[in-house]
């Protein structure tokens, strides 16, 4: 049976770690950093990392939970499961010993996880490290292009908060999944339309809009790819037209002609 990717394979994939790493007497938060693979960060930002890991798992348990209501299945042969991952997540035991988290992660809460998972449909397709780790090496070719241009201190601002965003989303992947690259994608259109008076006032401005023009294309692009990474047929065809806009637009303001309005997402056939 192929794996479905979903959210309850995202949460077996944490809490089967979580229910293997037998450091008992070591505190939780300091288990939970080593789980989220965080270690390298310093300790004020590790301690916020952790509470947003926690959230974010708990997210995706709240979805399994809808995901599997919606089943035909009875509410007793998960939900109690369910309910003990719930409790090992509480950040109440942060401070606590780590078998105070272990112990609601027993092996059959494990099972009952997995059971879901391969119950649920799978939403997406699964994006290897190696795909990562290219885009975030992207991203770094794009900052380094960002940071040494002459761009103006807005269009910089900009350019480097979807940065920043991406590589959130890429960090979270293994708990998200693709959610936060495609919010991400529609983030950047929607700033691209706030921002397009501004974009038209440097037109005449050559250096400055080659420059811009560069940086922008590059970044849709690698918003694209990860756009294009999702399998589900009716998601995929939204994001795709929404990068195709993106960069057609940006083609034609380079090229020197009227860009006109922009369409909404998904309008393009």
């Amino acid at each position: 049976m192929s794996t479905k990717i979903n959210p309850a394979y995202r949460l077996y994939q944490i809490i089967s770690k979580a229910a293997n790493t037998h450091q008992d007497n070591q505190q939780t938060l300091g288990v939970w950093a080593h789980i989220f693979a965080l270690l390298e960060v310093d300790q004020p930002h590790r301690d916020f990392q952790v509470t947003e890991g926690i959230n974010l798992v708990f997210n995706e348990l709240q979805l399994t939970q809808t995901m599997m209501a919606r089943t035909d299945f009875t509410e007793a042969l998960y939900q109690p499961s369910l309910d003990s991952v719930r409790n090992a997540l509480s950040v109440t035991l942060l401070p606590a010993a780590w078998n105070s988290v272990r112990s609601q992660l027993g092996p059959q809460i494990v099972n009952d996880i997995r059971w879901c998972s391969e119950v649920l449909p799978s939403e997406e397709c699964l994006i290897t490290s190696e795909v990562l780790s290219q885009l975030l090496d992207d991203l770094a070719d794009l900052e380094k292009t960002v940071t040494e241009s002459e761009l103006p201190a807005h269009f910089t601002s900009l350019i480097m908060r979807h940065i920043s965003a991406i590589r959130h989303s890429v960090r979270w992947y293994p708990v998200t999944g693709i959610k936060g690259l495609e919010e991400e994608i529609h983030k950047a259109y929607g700033e691209i339309q706030a921002n397009k008076g501004t974009m038209e006032s440097i037109r005449a401005d050559v250096p400055v809009k080659s420059k811009f023009m560069r940086a922008w294309i590059r970044f849709m692009a690698i918003v694209k790819k990860a756009g294009g990474m999702v399998e589900t047929a009716e998601r995929l065809n939204k994001l795709a037209h929404t990068g195709r806009e993106l960069l057609e637009f940006f083609e034609e303001f380079t090229s020197g002609n009227s860009a006109g309005p922009m369409p909404p997402p998904g309008s393009i056939v």
